[in-house]
């Protein structure tokens, strides 16, 4: 289903999945204030034409009834595909990729995403947070991706 989402654009994917999650988190509303999806590249946006985070965060807002942001962050660095790269190589690829905003200061912040790899997206994103003065930030990804101990996806 998520390759359907991320690679064919089947939106409708996005609507379930984003669903689920969003009935899942419902337990813990009382730890974050605002959901934000993690941001695309323009120039990957322009490519898909739409950013998989975004969509299964607007429903994830929708289901969980969390209020979503989205200028509170943006990629700033046009990063090249990571699931083929070591996890030292996606954290040197990711360094200074994202910039954030003042809107992001005091708040408490689940970041949503389609897959969480290595994490190293998930760690420079919530590094980049709390600089801005983020109190919190969870990690709410819909899967999770193998991997081997040498860091490459299984």
């Amino acid at each position: 289903m998520l390759l359907d989402l991320k690679y064919k654009g089947r939106l409708i994917r996005a609507r379930l999945l984003g669903e689920l999650l969003g009935h899942w988190t419902r337990g813990r509303r009382d730890r974050v204030d605002v959901l934000m999806p993690v941001p695309l590249h323009r120039r990957r946006w322009r490519q898909r034409g739409f950013n998989q985070a975004r969509e299964l965060a607007v429903a994830v807002a929708r289901a969980s009834r969390l209020d979503l942001i989205e200028d509170a962050c943006s990629r700033v660095r046009d990063t090249p595909p990571l699931w083929d790269h070591s996890a030292a190589e996606r954290r040197r690829i990711l360094s200074r990729a994202f910039q954030v905003g003042s809107a992001a200061a005091g708040r408490r912040i689940a970041l949503i995403d389609d897959v969480l790899t290595t994490g190293t997206t998930a760690a420079a994103l919530t590094a980049a947070l709390l600089e801005a003065g983020a109190t919190r930030v969870e990690i709410w990804a819909v899967a999770r991706a193998g991997i081997d101990q040498t860091g490459s996806n299984t």
